[in-house]
Order: C-alpha cells, then sequence, then structure tokens
C-alpha cells in the first residue's frame, strides 16, 4: 500500500491558511532579524555598550548603566509590545483579570530576555573573546507550541488558555510584538504546566 504522500496531488491537508502563515510566519521572522540587525547597528555606532543591558541594581558589578539608562531601555522594548501591553504594564496587578495577569507576567519575562538577547548581541560584535565561546556553542532551537493538549488532569484551562493566545498571535496580520519569542514562551510554559510538580513541605 503507498503512502499518501507518494501521491502526485498536493495533499489537501496542506490547506490555503496553513501556506498562507507559514509564508508570513517567514516573512515576519526575515523583516524582524532585519531589524535587530539594524538595531545593534545603531547601538553600536551610538556607543552603546553590552554592559548598560546589566542591570545597575546587580551584584556582579560589571553594569554600565544607570537606572533612568536601564528603565529607558526596558520602556523602549515595552513599547514594541504595542499600546495595550503599554497600558497594562502601568496597572497594578490586582486589577487585572486572571487572563491579563499572565500576559502581564509574560510580557515582563519578554522584556528580560529581550533585555539578554540584545546584550548579547552587541558582546558578540565588541567581545571577541565571547564571541568565540559562543561560536563553539551548540543551542537547540526550543519548540513552538502548536496546540498541545494537556497532560496532567486539573490543567485543561491553563493550557485552553495558552492556547488561545498562540491561535490570536498566529492569526495577526500586522503583530505587534515579536510572535518568535512569545511562542517560546508560550511552549516553555506548556512544558512547566504539564510537568508533574511534588511541592515540598
Amino acid at each position: 500500500m503507498k503512502n499518501t504522500n507518494e501521491a502526485n496531488a498536493l495533499p489537501t491537508r496542506f490547506t490555503p491558511k496553513a501556506e498562507s502563515l507559514l509564508t508570513k510566519s517567514v516573512a515576519i521572522e526575515t523583516r524582524g532579524r532585519i531589524a535587530a540587525q539594524a538595531c545593534t547597528d545603531q547601538m553600536i555606532a551610538d556607543g552603546l555598550k553590552w554592559t548598560d543591558f546589566v542591570s545597575p541594581a546587580g551584584k556582579t558589578g560589571e553594569s554600565t548603566s544607570t537606572p533612568e539608562l536601564y528603565s529607558a531601555l526596558k520602556g523602549a522594548i515595552l513599547k514594541g509590545l504595542g499600546a495595550k501591553a503599554v497600558k497594562m504594564h502601568a496597572l497594578p496587578v490586582k486589577s487585572l483579570s486572571e487572563a491579563d495577569k499572565a500576559i502581564k507576567a509574560a510580557d515582563i519575562q519578554l522584556i528580560g530576555r529581550k533585555m539578554s538577547a540584545q546584550r548579547d548581541a552587541i558582546r558578540l560584535r565588541t567581545d571577541k573573546v565571547f564571541a568565540a565561546s559562543k561560536s563553539k556553542a551548540k543551542t537547540k532551537a526550543p519548540q513552538q507550541p502548536t496546540g498541545a493538549p494537556a497532560k496532567q488532569v486539573g490543567v485543561t484551562k491553563e493550557v485552553e488558555l495558552l492556547n488561545r493566545i498562540v491561535k490570536i498571535a498566529q492569526g495577526k496580520e500586522s503583530p505587534e510584538y515579536d510572535i518568535v519569542e512569545l511562542g517560546k514562551l508560550l511552549a516553555k510554559a506548556l512544558q512547566v504546566i504539564n510537568t508533574p510538580f511534588e511541592p515540598k513541605h
């Protein structure tokens, strides 16, 4: 019996909608990489250092940032998440719905990841020792969430919420945020939710 993939005709499971979303996701990623490269080029030309992206409140002693600069850098990233995220960020957590609390928490984590990513992008261009160490390291790309089912009893609602966020993000014509980074965060969240946890007493 021949495998259905051996047929000459295009399988109907590759729908026009899936094709459109695949094309769109690649286009978004490409534009994002180009914009990120331009951003790094400009920051280096302006004299920003990778250590400016290290919290001045940290204990490593390597930060060259000021509280004002560090806040401004995070603020610029927050603006990139869209007006709704900026507005939500200014609101007290207690005033938000459970869904918005989860989104705000994810946004805060994303800002931290973006700060780290930009720090490393500048460091790769200006620190030869760091660049050499990174070139030898092999990283595994995180899986993107694709409507993953709940694997534990009692977490169905959490998984449904995360999957709904995935669908909303994938359906946006002009996203206000980095869908790739959001996908990484949601994939990690799904992994945590679906991993059994034994509270320590």
